[in-house]
């Protein structure tokens, strides 16, 4: 079994930690764009209506 360097994995979790805050943050973004989507009345006709729900 290879020997793992503490500073290398301080760096895989560093990215790691970065990505995911990166990807919560995409997340919040696609959500608040879907709520406003949904709540928007302007939009009118069948396809609008069929991806509301």
């Amino acid at each position: 079994m290879s020997r793992i360097d503490i500073a290398e994995l301080n760096d895989f979790l560093h990215g790691l930690r970065s990505s995911n805050a990166e990807a919560k943050e995409m997340i919040r973004k696609i959500k608040e764009a879907a709520m406003d989507y949904a709540q928007d009345d302007r939009l009118k006709g069948e396809a609008v209506t069929t991806s509301k729900r």
